[in-house]
């Protein structure tokens, strides 16, 4: 996570010439199976990537999906 961090600032700076700082927190709660999640703007912005969450949009998509 540290060099993919890292390499992703330094293209971030390079396509919008505006500098970002990165911090890596420690891992996912133990129920969790995986994944990323991340926040910025002091955490007004917030984004989960964890397979717990990309199997909940999942199962609403299906869900969806059986009521049309």
């Amino acid at each position: 996570m540290q060099k993919a961090s890292k390499n992703a600032a330094a293209k971030y700076k390079e396509m919008s010439g505006r500098s970002v700082e990165v911090k890596l927190e420690e891992g996912l709660n133990d129920d969790e199976a995986g994944g990323i999640m991340g926040s910025s703007m002091g955490g007004k912005i917030k984004i989960n990537n964890t397979l717990d969450e990309r199997l909940k949009l999942l199962e609403d998509k299906v869900c969806s999906v059986g009521r049309l």
